[in-house]
Order: C-alpha cells, then structure tokens, then sequence
C-alpha cells in the first residue's frame, strides 16, 4: 500500500470476492475458488455485465432473464453511486457521525470508563475518599 493512500478500492473488491467466495464455505480445496475469484474482479472492473461475457465466451446462449438481471443491477449499481456522491446524502452522513459521536461522548461522561485494562484494580482518589470517610476508625 502507498503511504498516504486510500484503501477503500482494495476494501471494495475484498468485498466483492468475498460474496463470491464467503469464508463460511471452504473453497480453497478446488478450482473453483480460482474462479470465484476471477469473478469478483470481473465484476469490481466490468460490472455485472461480466456474466453476459463470460456465458458468450464459453458458448452457451444468452437468457432473456439473465440480460434483465444484468441491466437491473447495473442500473442499481449507478443510482447507488448517482445517490452517494450528491452533497445532501454526505451531509447527512456527517450529521448522523457527529449525532452518534455526541451522544457516545455524553454517555461516556455520565456512565465514567468502563472498559479499559486493570479498571477494576485502578482506585481514584475520590474512591479512597469515599471508603475511608465510611469509615469509623
């Protein structure tokens, strides 16, 4: 990886190899895996319209249904990406990330840590106050 580079592209077709191979099956053992591989990336850089090829190349006919649930996915495909590269979907976006990190941050504040290594051997100040002033020594 580049310094400085985004790695959303490579997120991206790890995503989409990974619903053609999910993990929950083991593919690795055949030559299919090879495959499903191979048919993520095609679909990452050709889109859906790489099963129409693909079909094409190994001779067999074009269905009707298969044609319409490549054009339906491509065009799903473009709307999704018309969708998110408008302004109002990313200033939504940054509210809802600014609402959700306001509200972890109250929460934070009024509930005190709770997670961290060692909290239940950590002892404040305020926590000695309170046991000695309990206390009647």
């Amino acid at each position: 990886m580049a310094p400085v580079g985004s790695s959303q592209r490579n997120e991206c077709v790890n995503s989409i190899v990974g619903s053609k191979a999910p993990k929950i099956r083991y593919y690795g053992g055949s030559e299919s895996s090879d495959f499903r591989a191979a048919a993520g990336v095609a679909q990452f850089h050709e889109g859906y319209e790489y099963i129409i090829q693909a079909t094409e190349e190994m001779g067999l006919a074009a269905s009707c249904t298969t044609a319409k649930y490549v054009h339906s996915m491509d065009n799903k495909r473009k709307k999704d990406s018309h969708r998110k590269s408008s302004k109002t979907y990313k200033k939504a976006r940054r509210q809802l990330r600014k609402n959700r990190t306001q509200k972890t941050s109250v929460l934070d504040s009024h509930e005190g840590v709770t997670y961290e290594s060692g909290i239940g051997l950590i002892q404040t100040t305020e926590d000695s106050a309170r046991v000695t002033r309990g206390c009647n020594v």
